[in-house]
């Protein structure tokens, strides 16, 4: 997991290249709609880089216990890059090998997700306007959280999740 401030994004070009291609699209928030999809890249696969833009008030929750009203989830194909537009939320996050699978929601392949149980090993950090966080496929993440008063009950968030394709990372430079 990567958590850093937008203006410092450059540095992980060494990470995946395209990364680039994201930082420009990013440097467009202006003209984006939310909720809405973007295509960055095109893949004659269908796996290109995509933008998914949300708007939504964070949840109010205790997560020291199962919470029906939030999950933990991890992606399998795709690297999530998440950045907030507008406002702040808390998010959850911790390494998959400490989770168990919950066995109630098996892999949703059109989703590319995966949820998780051990909210007792989640550690947590704001994430707001200027920062972004990076998740691998080992992140186990929990966003959209209002926790401990971090952040505005009747704050409206606007953020941007880019979701790029695992095989576009450089292999030797991702590690576990």
């Amino acid at each position: 997991m990567i958590w850093d401030e937008i203006k410092n994004l450059a540095h992980y070009h060494q990470l995946c290249p395209e990364l680039c291609s994201v930082e420009q699209f990013l440097s467009q928030e202006q003209g984006m709609k939310f909720p809405g999809r973007y295509e960055i890249t095109a893949s004659a696969a269908g796996s290109g880089i995509f933008a998914l833009t949300q708007e939504y008030r964070p949840k109010v929750v205790d997560v020291d216990a199962e919470n029906p009203l939030c999950f933990i989830e991890s992606h399998r194909r795709y690297v999530d890059v998440q950045l907030v537009v507008e406002g702040a939320e808390c998010v959850g996050f911790a390494p998959t090998s400490l989770l168990l699978p919950d066995v109630s929601n098996s892999y949703e392949e059109e989703k590319d997700l995966d949820k998780w149980k051990g909210f007792a090993h989640l550690s947590f950090l704001p994430l707001r306007k200027g920062a972004f966080m990076i998740f691998f496929p080992w992140d186990a993440h929990m966003p959209s959280l209002n926790r401990d008063a971090t952040v505005t009950a009747a704050a409206t968030v606007k953020k941007v999740v880019v979701k790029i394709p695992l095989q576009l990372f450089v292999p030797a430079r991702v590690l576990k």
